[in-house]
């Protein structure tokens, strides 16, 4: 396969909007949407073999994939007590993975041009509990130590796959299906478990957390696919010099360094496929109440083991804002 530099596209999107706001001293809510998986990539290839290639022309297959799976949910929480609390998020998972393939003979004019699109549109509930455990360091320096850990259930996931195709010949193109129901069903995902750790001080907090679903018994559409157990390990740390200072905008900035490893479920004819990557990144306070305008740089690859992979570099500018001013907080008059 190849690509030219010509076919490369900047791409920009909303990732991520969330909001949380207090009900009582003890317990919240949360509301918000965000991704949860995304395909992208557009190859375009040409035929090897001489003997088709001298007989038919030069022929050329376009692979494109697009889409991806989106997710709003709503939440609540409570701390029974300060060094303790937990929750539980509803999520409605909705969206669709389109796969396309295109094939052309543009040097022959008697062999029709052929279109195909496989697309999977998915809809279902997921659930996530969480539960959060601190342990205090020392009070006056507020440093702490925080556990975390959080499942994710998937009860309901309702499959349809529709496929779209267009034959043309001689200048004229005839549309043979138009987003038909080839087929439909349930399917059943596994657990996700994430457990993590945190330091944290008033200038310095550092953690990791591990995440694993075991996807060796997924199937699609009743067809088995080649996947293993994925897991992936995230760490990172953040260090701002004085939050509270009134002389230096540059300590109260939070600096930020991060990285990445994943082994992705996928396998190709055997072989497993990595991805892992640096983050550099920053926080920069405005406002009155330490509202924070977040900024990401993320560097990373995906590759594998064996003559069939190509290893693919990555790069992503991620921007964010936390708003935490004073319309957030409840008024108190004497």
């Amino acid at each position: 396969p190849t690509r030219r530099s010509s076919d490369l596209k900047p791409i920009g999107n909303v990732g991520h909007v969330a909001i949380e706001f207090p009900v009582t001293r003890w317990f919240g809510m949360a509301l918000g949407f965000s991704p949860l998986t995304q395909i992208g990539y557009d190859i375009t290839r040409y035929e090897q073999d001489l003997k088709l290639v001298s007989a038919i022309g030069r022929l050329r297959y376009h692979h494109r994939g697009h889409g991806g799976l989106s997710q709003a949910f709503l939440g609540i929480g409570g701390a029974p007590s300060k060094y303790f609390s937990l929750g539980v998020n509803v999520h409605y998972v909705f969206g669709s993975l389109d796969y396309g393939q295109d094939f052309y003979v543009p040097s022959n004019p008697l062999y029709s041009q052929y279109s195909y699109e496989d697309r999977y549109v998915l809809r279902g509930v997921m659930v996530r509990g969480a539960v959060q455990a601190v342990i205090p360091c020392d009070t006056v320096q507020r440093r702490r130590v925080v556990l975390g850990a959080s499942v994710d259930y998937v009860p309901l996931l309702q499959a349809e796959r529709r496929s779209e195709a267009t034959l043309q010949y001689g200048g004229s193109a005839q549309e043979i299906m138009h987003n038909t129901l080839r087929s439909s069903s349930k399917l059943q995902l596994p657990l996700r478990y994430v457990a993590g750790a945190m330091y944290e001080s008033s200038i310095l907090q550092a953690g990791f957390d591990v995440a694993y679903e075991p996807w060796s018994r997924f199937a699609m559409m009743e067809i088995s696919q080649p996947r293993q157990a994925g897991y992936e390990v995230r760490a990172g740390v953040q260090y701002t010099p004085n939050a509270r200072s009134l002389r230096s905008y540059a300590n109260r900035v939070q600096y930020r360094l991060g990285g990445y490893y994943e082994q992705l479920p996928l396998l190709v004819e055997g072989h497993s496929v990595q991805n892992l990557g640096v983050t550099i990144g920053a926080g920069f306070p405005f406002g009155h109440r330490e509202s924070v305008f977040h900024t990401a740089f993320v560097f990373g690859a995906r590759r594998g083991v064996g003559k069939i992979f190509a290893s693919e570099l990555y790069c992503s500018l991620h921007v964010g804002v936390s708003f935490n001013d004073f319309w957030f907080f409840k008024r108190k008059y004497d």
